[in-house]
């Protein structure tokens, strides 16, 4: 936070939240999740450093969302309509407190589509189980319905890349991942983006001005992809495998508006945190 103001560059971290929900656990007597003791133990740290963030384990609290229906049942992501409405929520909070202009009508769930698969994704906690013990997951692809139109660069290492043009599906929707006749062990959940890569540029040519750098871990896949929506260049990182540069020496080559840290509680180790060299 203190290398980025010398560079006049915003930063705030989102808390995004784990399946267990902080305010009704539901968890078996005998069986302790620290997820939510370890985030607020984290935001307890930033709090007194100065650093801004923003929880969205409290927005949920107080909205009137039922807290089960922004995950897989079958896995421990949560759902594209979830990443849409955290999305939302985080560009309201960027211009209301950080001076970005936001399109209403990208931020608005009544502007995009949404297709359903039913029952057909089998998440990695229900691939433990088997499906007829776990029961299917519906799947539901949510892209926008106004125009985009996208330059995408995806690194797979620090010099080899894939290029893609086109609409926002086009470009960041991997269509074999949402193609029902796949099998149901096909990770749908990665069909934004397709996976965690070293890093992903996105110039969004609808949109004049913004560049904004977002580290993430696999829960932004979606929220990541929706937040390109309303800047000119969204770049996105993701450190278990981005080792090289770090982000500091990355940072030093490279001018943002805002730096976003968007993480789960489940990726709370050590490689998530390591900013510069040691």
């Amino acid at each position: 936070k203190e290398f980025l103001y010398g560079k006049n560059t915003e930063m705030l971290y989102i808390q995004v939240p784990s399946k267990v929900d902080k305010y009704n656990p539901q968890l078996p007597i005998g069986i302790n999740d620290m997820a939510n003791a370890n985030a607020d133990s984290l935001l307890q740290g930033l709090s007194v450093r100065g650093v801004q963030y923003y929880d969205l384990r409290e927005a949920i609290h107080n909205s009137d969302i039922r807290y089960g229906d922004l995950f897989f049942i079958t896995d421990h992501h949560w759902t594209p309509q979830a990443g849409l409405w955290a999305y939302s929520q985080v560009s309201k909070l960027l211009e209301k407190h950080y001076g970005f202009s936001i399109n209403q009508e990208t931020i608005s769930s009544d502007h995009f589509s949404y297709t359903l698969l039913e029952n057909s994704f089998l998440g990695t906690l229900g691939r433990r189980t088997g499906k007829y013990y776990a029961d299917l997951d519906d799947f539901t692809l949510v892209i926008p319905e106004f125009k985009t139109d996208y330059n995408v660069k995806i690194y797979k290492t620090r010099d080899e890349y894939t290029e893609y043009n086109g609409s926002f599906d086009d470009t960041l929707i991997r269509k074999n991942r949402v193609d029902p006749e796949q099998p149901i062990t096909t990770n749908r959940h990665s069909a934004y983006l397709n996976n965690d890569y070293y890093k992903v540029e996105i110039i969004n040519n609808q949109v004049e001005d913004g560049k904004i750098l977002i580290i993430h871990d696999s829960y932004g896949l979606t929220f990541s992809s929706f937040m390109s929506l309303n800047f000119h260049n969204t770049d996105i990182i993701d450190l278990r495998q981005f080792r090289e540069p770090s982000v500091m020496e990355y940072l030093e080559n490279h001018q943002y508006d805002l730096v976003l840290c968007f993480y789960n509680p489940s990726t709370f180790h050590p490689t998530m945190f390591t900013f510069k060299k040691q």
